[in-house]
């Protein structure tokens, strides 16, 4: 596991271990964040089921919202990598300012969107004004933390990563 921790074990490294220490922290993650989301909905039951169904129906737009977010910070922590791999710092430190933007644009315009498209969506999606009474602040309160915190946070982490 030496070789791992190498600067350069990406490039000469055991393939094995390099994979191995690369993999097993981010299956950890996974694992603590699905836990997480089972104990927030065995919570969540003990409220009753129409506030567990209104949940059910957050999941695909948070998740999809969540998802993009993750993507677009796994591109920038490879450009960045990639920039200080040729030696550019300057390069390297011009990317993360532009991701940094970015990210605040992306999250803030999706954040607005969704709080006021919410009803349509949600509609849509098949929720009734009963359950959508549900739906309504906590997706509020979603969208104002999504714009406020993970507009920055998770970039950035994979920002930092790149460096």
């Amino acid at each position: 596991m030496n070789s791992v921790k190498a600067p350069n074990a990406l490039l000469k490294g055991d393939i094995k271990a390099t994979m191995i220490a690369m993999t097993v922290p981010m299956l950890f993650g996974t694992l603590i964040l699905m836990t997480f989301n089972i104990v927030d909905t065995f919570f969540i039951s003990l409220l009753g089921t129409e506030p567990l169904a209104a949940i059910s129906f957050t999941f695909p737009i948070s998740f999809t919202i969540v998802s993009l977010g993750i993507g677009l910070s796994i591109g920038t922590s490879a450009v960045i990598a990639r920039a200080l791999g040729q030696g550019n710092t300057t390069e390297a430190r011009g990317d993360a300012t532009v991701a940094l933007g970015l990210s605040c644009s992306i999250v803030g315009a999706i954040s607005i969107v969704g709080y006021f498209l919410s009803p349509m969506i949600f509609k849509a999606l098949g929720a009734t004004d009963h359950i959508y009474s549900y739906i309504q602040p906590y997706m509020d309160l979603w969208f104002f933390r999504g714009c406020v915190i993970d507009g920055t946070h998770d970039w950035k982490w994979h920002i930092a990563r790149g460096w």
